[in-house]
């Protein structure tokens, strides 16, 4: 995919030292969201003339949510689902926010989620 990139040059060695990447793949993933990610993934597939449908669609935001392209973008795509399913936010609002205020949503999420394994935990104890 990154091969379909003309700018900005991602085999670039200073572009990727700026970022603390040793190669256009790593580049990619730290300089995109989750979602361009996936928009990029699907613009290089269909000016590539694969046509993306909405199943691929979903698969590639299951993939996405299980953390199958890395650990970032992981935990972006996990603070997405948690603003949608419990803040009922999109994730495009989510990412349009300020930092201060993303910040705030991610910190809850964490906060959220380490009281729910507690609680778990407690009940299987039981």
């Amino acid at each position: 995919m990154t091969e379909c990139v003309v700018f900005p040059n991602l085999n670039d060695a200073q572009l990727q030292d700026s970022y603390g990447c040793t190669n256009a793949g790593e580049l990619v993933k730290k300089m995109l969201t989750p979602g361009e990610f996936t928009d990029l993934a699907n613009t290089v597939q269909e000016v590539n003339g694969y046509e993306v449908g909405m199943k691929d669609k979903i698969q590639r935001a299951k993939k996405l949510i299980n953390g199958a392209f890395g650990e970032s973008g992981e935990y972006y795509a996990n603070m997405a689902y948690f603003a949608l399913i419990k803040l009922h936010i999109l994730p495009s609002e989510l990412f349009a926010l300020s930092e201060n205020e993303q910040a705030f949503i991610f910190a809850a999420a964490e906060i959220y989620s380490k009281e729910q394994k507690k609680l778990q935990d407690k009940a299987k104890r039981k």
